[in-house]
């Protein structure tokens, strides 16, 4: 890499609420659990539809998955960003340095570095980059599409690509 990128934006609450789904729509154990809802609440319907509302559990068996789908999607991403609101240092600007060895983002309340070896996964969205961490799998740094030129979206993806292995494969 001949120069850093370098980059500036500020989050809004938005953008911690969408990135949460982004996170829990690439999670596996996301689309396990919708998928074991789902045939739930098929099993459910047509227990409702041939015996009637005859116990609790078709009921309950119905509902839980507009439930985990609500809640997933819609009031879990929805209080991260009402919570980040709330903290200056969340939405504060930020300005980051990407190079060889690491991201390096500086903001109101000090610095954090993120070396690419630290990185497991590079999940591109439509408008953001989630960095997943590889030592806590729960947790992202996010980076906003927004902030980059079309070039330096060019040379970030090739550099993710060089640092991070394919997916699937151990480092």
């Amino acid at each position: 890499m001949d120069s850093p990128i370098k980059i500036e934006y500020q989050l809004s609450k938005q953008d911690y609420a969408r990135s949460m789904r982004l996170f829990y729509a690439r999670q596996l154990i996301t689309r396990i659990t919708l998928a074991i809802a789902a045939m739930l609440a098929v099993i459910g319907l047509s227990s409702i539809l041939t015996s009637g509302f005859d116990s609790v559990f078709t009921v309950l068996a119905v509902l839980l998955l507009p439930y985990l789908v609500i809640s997933t999607f819609i009031l879990r991403p929805y209080l991260m960003g009402q919570n980040a609101a709330r903290h200056e240092h969340l939405i504060s600007p930020i300005k980051m340095v990407i190079d060889d060895v690491n991201l390096a983002a500086r903001h109101k309340s000090g610095e954090h570095i993120i070396k690419w070896e630290n990185v497991m996964e590079l999940v591109e969205g439509k408008d953001y980059f989630l960095l997943r961490n590889r030592t806590n799998r729960n947790a992202y740094d996010l980076i906003p599409k927004r902030a980059f030129t079309d070039q330096q979206l060019n040379v970030f993806r090739s550099l993710a690509a060089e640092k991070l292995p394919a997916r699937g494969k151990k480092p």
